[in-house]
């Protein structure tokens, strides 16, 4: 799958190293990177076994909560569809080859 960013921040923190072992440690870049390789590996979301589908909620859209090994995790969200609110249909996780990284949240955040 293609993965995009909603911040270059977010985007310096997944493709670099150094950055992510200031922001969360040594230990847990090894977790991180290997995320994002096993989220690349697929075809498509669903065959994310690893992660939380979330159904949308108000303001929320649909997404997919990945464990960052005991760090936190990854939010991802389509970056085919755009969900337009909690009245919109839910995302066809086995047709979205495109995934846009919204947030890395640590545990107790």
């Amino acid at each position: 799958m293609q993965i995009a960013f909603e911040t270059e921040e977010l985007r310096d923190l997944c493709l670099k190293a150094d950055v992510a072992e200031a922001r969360v440690g040594a230990a847990h870049t090894a977790s991180l990177f290997a995320a994002l390789a096993d989220i690349r590996a697929a075809a498509t979301a669903i065959e994310l076994f690893m992660g939380e589908f979330i159904e949308a909620s108000e303001n929320v859209p649909p997404m997919i909560r990945i464990a960052i090994g005991s760090y936190g995790k990854l939010l991802l969200v389509s970056n085919q569809v755009r969900h337009n609110g909690p009245n919109a249909e839910g995302v066809d996780w086995s047709q979205v080859k495109r995934v846009r990284i919204v947030e890395v949240v640590p545990h107790g955040a």
